[in-house]
């Protein structure tokens, strides 16, 4: 069995059908982070959904940081693992084999993503991955994101 191999996987259009942005967008608004969606929020989705990460797409998720700011990093999280069950039925049936073929290898699980690590640890927990390396964001001591990140923002 090979323990010091890892097989990484990409969230949004790899590891699901199409991205996540509109699930976590959902979760986030019904527990109260944002009260309406971003004007042409449907747009940006489509768009990245029909042709994927970009330089222009990840100049906007470089600065979604800045729109964290103040918010409860606690609510997110809750708000995060509301959206795991939409979530899983995104991914489709032949992912799971994959995973599986992998730890009967004794293979490390590993998902890699821009999203930001509150929103997607939930579901990699549920799925059971043994590691997520993705975009954080600083938390100040009163429990709310500052606006900066904690670490390099992940990309590519």
């Amino acid at each position: 069995m090979a323990t010091d191999v890892a097989a990484v996987f990409d969230l949004d259009r790899t590891l699901l059908r199409g991205a996540s942005g509109p699930v976590f967008a959902r979760a986030l608004r019904s527990a109260g982070v944002g009260s309406r969606s971003v004007p042409g929020e449907d747009l940006l989705f489509s768009v990245f959904n029909a042709l994927g990460e970009n330089l222009p797409s990840m100049v906007l998720a470089r600065q979604a940081v800045t729109l964290a700011k103040g918010r409860s990093a606690a609510t997110v999280r809750a708000a995060a693992a509301t959206a795991v069950d939409e979530l899983v039925a995104l991914v489709p049936p032949y992912a799971w084999q994959v995973i599986a073929d992998h730890r009967a290898r004794g293979h490390k699980v590993v998902m890699a993503t821009t999203t930001p690590y509150d929103l997607v640890v939930p579901f990699a927990e549920r799925l059971g991955f043994d590691a997520v390396v993705a975009t954080r964001y600083r938390v100040a001591n009163d429990g709310t994101y500052d606006g900066t990140l904690d670490g390099a923002f992940v990309w590519s």
